[in-house]
């Protein structure tokens, strides 16, 4: 199977997962108003779609010839984008999210699978353009669990998480995307208080990309497993 028709599966399992994200919701958690610190449902949506958007931009700058520029500190760009959005209605928000989604598909969809695993663009940093489109997947698959998790659905959302992990993991064999992969379910692990498993799959992951290991003495979806000792003995 090529990549791409592995992206395009993701697409629809995505599409799904959103979906019932978003049918949860109940009518006032549609309309909170969230905090730079603790989004709202809406403030996450809000956020997928801007680096959905951000990604196409760069993408489209890449057909045209040029390098698409970096993105800075993170932090001050995801706050950024909260305050543009916190105002908005919840119509508002989801029709951003849900056109980003759409053209994102839409573009993929022509793409071919050379362009899809195209690793020579500066911007890439040496990856293909498949691991930045994937990512945006694992990117929406945290947030949603993560708010999920915080409203005590734990159990289910650490489900999803899985059965859209193992779909990721089939993309690619590479020490490097796997490693990642299983590093991002651990986090889940973490967060919804499932130490054993955040741990295992922790020590796969390491072992698979050694550099993700200073990034975990900082990460905060790790703090849940800071006084565990199966943690501290993995360093």
């Amino acid at each position: 199977m090529s990549v791409k028709t592995k992206l395009l599966a993701l697409f629809d399992l995505m599409a799904t997962e959103e979906a019932a994200f978003i049918e949860r919701l109940s009518d006032a958690e549609r309309q909170a108003m969230g905090a730079p610190d603790h989004w709202s449902a809406k403030d996450i949506l809000a956020h997928i779609a801007h680096w959905d958007n951000h990604l196409l931009q760069s993408m489209d700058l890449q057909a045209k010839g040029e390098t698409p520029p970096r993105v800075g500190d993170v932090d001050q760009a995801n706050t950024a984008v909260f305050q543009a959005h916190r105002d908005e209605d919840w119509g508002e928000v989801m029709r951003f999210f849900q056109e980003s989604r759409v053209t994102l598909r839409d573009r993929v969809q022509v793409m071919s699978e050379a362009e899809t695993t195209d690793a020579s663009q500066p911007w890439l940093d040496g990856r293909p353009l498949w691991w930045r489109i994937a990512h945006a997947f694992s990117h929406s698959l945290m947030h949603l669990a993560m708010y999920s998790i915080d409203h005590g659905y734990a159990g289910p959302a650490v489900q999803r998480f899985e059965a859209a992990s193992e779909q990721l993991l089939t993309i690619d064999a590479s020490s490097d995307w796997q490693g990642t992969t299983l590093y991002n379910l651990a986090c889940c692990y973490s967060l919804a208080g499932q130490a054993d498993k955040a741990v295992a799959r922790l020590k796969v992951a390491f072992g698979l990309r050694p550099d993700l290991i200073e990034w975990s003495k900082e990460d905060p979806d790790l703090n849940p497993l800071r006084s565990a000792p199966s943690f501290q003995q993995l360093f």
